[in-house]
């Protein structure tokens, strides 16, 4: 019986802690520049991003769950994407160093792990559950308005870039791949050769993003609510959601919207759509890899045109 109290008095004082930690973290206001999380590495996935760690290492999920309802995977499944989604592009990220980034245990963090597990904390903080994510419908009727709420889009840049940024300066590294700070969370402004052809003009890279945003919240307005019902979904409409979910990546892979690491980032906002809408996170390896370039290459010849020529209609 005392033990059952005590489990009951935690869970009371983590619900507490968990509602001032998510007030402080209101992203109401107008003010929506990026501050990076005090502590995103020991205290990520699931309840943990919110509490410290220790406090919860002897209750069963389920009760860290019903503390919590956002979900979160495993730690396996995020330490097996960070290692793939960078060593598929050849940036070499050891999964000692991407555990050690999430638990705290590095002195100097890979910069890679440690930007993605940011990214995540801020996605978890910020995004999840949040009525402006991915946006309110009714709120980007117009292009000013689109734009005004894909605030979010750059700030989740900056928090995964951010760490791989400052290491660049902090070790005067000349890598012409690494962009300053203050590219940070803009607009490409180059243009940027695909694999077979261009990829779009800078000039159409806003309305593009607008008519991805609208595409997004339009699904999510109709079935974001349902999602988050214990079986709200129908087989069709959970499959709508994770083909909105993959088709953004396909985009920012093409389109090339923003001004570095956008095949990765777009992975990383597959991931956190579909956590959004409850639905299993997505494992990445070698053969999905595989797969997904041969899906991106048809998707760039079957697609990519009709998404530039809407573009340059709105423009």
């Amino acid at each position: 019986m005392a033990e059952l109290l005590a489990v009951l008095l935690l869970q009371l004082t983590l619900l507490a802690n968990r509602r001032r930690v998510l007030d402080s973290g209101d992203r109401s206001n107008s003010d929506h520049s990026f501050v990076p999380p005090k502590t995103h590495r020991c205290q990520l996935f699931c309840s943990t991003r919110l509490f410290d760690s220790a406090e919860l290492s002897f209750l069963p999920d389920t009760t860290i769950m019903l503390t919590d309802p956002k979900p979160f995977p495993p730690h396996e499944q995020p330490y097996a994407f960070v290692y793939w989604t960078h060593n598929l592009e050849r940036i070499d990220v050891k999964m000692p160093e991407i555990q050690s980034a999430h638990q705290g245990r590095a002195k100097i963090p890979n910069p890679y792990a440690d930007g993605h597990f940011a990214a995540l904390g801020f996605a978890y903080n910020h995004l999840l559950d949040k009525d402006y994510f991915p946006a309110k419908l009714s709120n980007i009727s117009d292009p000013n308005k689109a734009e005004a709420a894909l605030f979010w889009l750059k700030d989740l840049h900056k928090a995964m870039l951010t760490p791989v940024v400052n290491r660049a300066i902090a070790t005067e590294q000349e890598d012409q791949n690494i962009v300053l700070m203050h590219h940070l969370g803009k607009y490409r402004t180059v243009d940027v050769p695909l694999s077979t052809r261009m990829a779009p003009h800078p000039e159409l890279i806003k309305p593009i993003l607008h008519q991805w945003l609208r595409d997004v919240a339009g699904v999510h307005d109709r079935l974001g609510a349902k999602a988050r019902k214990v079986y709200g979904l129908k087989p069709q409409e959970a499959k709508e959601l994770s083909d909105t979910a993959q088709m953004t990546k396909m985009l920012f892979s093409v389109v090339q919207p923003l001004s570095y690491a956008n095949n990765r980032f777009g992975r990383l906002l597959e991931n956190i759509l579909r956590l959004q809408w409850r639905l299993p996170w997505k494992d990445l390896s070698k053969n999905d890899y595989e797969k997904f370039v041969q899906q991106l290459g048809e998707y760039e010849i079957q697609q990519l045109p009709n998404i530039i020529s809407a573009a340059q209609k709105k423009s």
